[in-house]
């Protein structure tokens, strides 16, 4: 029979940042079994979700023999552990009768009690309930998606818009309400797109034979694809306004292109001299009819900024 290390930390452990008391402990099991660790030499490690480099790497922690709630080992935070906000992967490292053994990683968040788990979010994702309920409560509490990837499109749009961003807790009084709704909108016509990803894995109908029962549920993607149409056309005229509503709003012109122009075909007749021929076979550009969104950028110094396509940025 194979020999199964686990910790008893089987869900995500929720932290306050920068507490560092009191110690961090656990239970190492072997075979489901507490095992004693006063002897054996215990390490801690713990690195971001999203990366491979440990912020804590290897460092001494205590082994001792199950107390009354099974525990066997315990970390002493640092200042420096507990100061950054975000999610993150722990496990234990220890050596005992000369084996060295390593537990499976489990999930630590270090929150500051605001909104989002684990990731800082703002007005601006907050607002967006108010066009796509449904779906960003899904986004949100689904693990592939989350506050991060929310907050991450909130500071993409400001960036797009203004060529600027704040932090998370200033969205609310650094904005004025036009704008900040403008871009909670523009946070929902982006969300269409993971948001179709999300609800095309989703089972639509289930059933039951035992006793019968059939649960159906609403066809969320064309529901989606209707309300990203709806919010395009919303989008470019909430855009008009909010020109003339907020003052020092970046001003969009459209940036400029290869300018179109007419081409004539040289050919040479019987005699081999060079003749252009009187009319134009086309334009060299393609029909503008059938290019990409114009794209929209204001100035910086000789360089243009694009900034996104028009009608809205």
């Amino acid at each position: 029979m194979p020999t199964i290390i686990e910790t008893n930390l089987n869900r995500k452990i929720e932290l306050p940042l920068g507490v560092t008391s009191p110690a961090f402990t656990d239970k190492i099991t072997k075979n489901e079994e507490s095992i004693d660790l006063t002897d054996a030499e215990v390490k801690f490690s713990m690195r971001p979700l999203l990366s491979r480099h440990p912020v804590i790497d290897q460092e001494e922690a205590k082994g001792f023999a199950p107390d009354g709630n099974g525990d066997n080992v315990a970390y002493e935070w640092q200042e420096e552990d507990v100061v950054t906000e975000g999610i993150f992967m722990a496990w234990w490292d220890f050596t005992i009768d000369e084996e060295a053994k390593q537990t499976p990683e489990f999930e630590i968040i270090f929150s500051d009690h605001g909104p989002g788990v684990g990731t800082k979010t703002g007005g601006i994702v907050d607002g967006e309930a108010d066009h796509m309920p449904t779906t960003f409560h899904a986004l949100r509490n689904d693990p592939n998606f989350g506050d991060r990837r929310l907050q991450k499109y909130a500071t993409l749009i400001q960036l797009r818009i203004m060529n600027s961003s704040v932090e998370p807790e200033e969205e609310i009084t650094a904005y004025s309400l036009p704008l900040l709704d403008y871009f909670s909108k523009r946070l929902a016509f982006e969300l269409c797109t993971p948001g179709i990803d999300y609800w095309s894995r989703q089972a639509h109908t289930v059933s039951s034979y035992s006793p019968t029962e059939i649960a159906s549920f609403p066809e969320m993607i064309a529901s989606l694809e209707k309300l990203r149409g709806a919010l395009c056309a919303e989008l470019e005229n909430d855009w008009k306004l909010l020109r003339f509503l907020v003052p020092g709003l970046p001003q969009r012109s459209v940036a400029a292109l290869p300018a179109s122009s007419l081409e004539y075909e040289d050919w040479s007749d019987n005699t081999g001299q060079l003749v252009r021929r009187n009319g134009p076979i086309g334009f060299i550009t393609p029909n503008p009819r059938n290019t990409a969104p114009m794209a929209t950028n204001y100035w910086r110094g000789l360089d243009p900024l694009f900034v996104g396509s028009y009608p809205f940025p």
